[in-house]
């Protein structure tokens, strides 16, 4: 399943990617989850690629906040330093103080409509 991650959005298009069946992380697949998995992530890849026009995505999953995986797809925009490596993990930071405005909330909910539709 993939979601917007949660409002006030760091960054329009930063999607994340959840297991269907509850688990920890990728060791605990079968042979036949693995293999769904990986199409899964890239085509959840591709399609924040089509979606947002960045220039490559991020993956990363963390892990800490629940035993159970979900990988943030974050857009890496050439253009945008704030985009850039582990400057991504600062978006929350700076969208929390109020130095950088949250993605809109509406244009996150129609980017989660349109890309629902190309996904499943």
């Amino acid at each position: 399943m993939i979601r917007h991650h949660s409002n006030p959005a760091p960054l329009l298009g930063w999607l994340l990617l959840d297991s269907v069946r509850h688990c920890a992380g990728p060791w605990e697949f079968t042979d036949r989850e693995m293999a769904d998995w990986g199409r899964a992530l890239k085509d959840a890849c591709d399609l924040v690629r089509r979606r947002t026009g960045c220039d490559r995505v991020y993956t990363i999953a963390f892990g800490e906040g629940a035993p159970h995986l979900h990988v943030h797809l974050i857009p890496r925009f050439g253009s945008d330093a704030a985009t850039t490596a582990w400057k991504v993990a600062d978006l929350y930071r700076d969208v929390a103080s109020g130095s950088r405005d949250a993605a809109a909330p509406q244009a996150v909910l129609e980017f989660v409509k349109q890309a629902r539709s190309e996904f499943l």
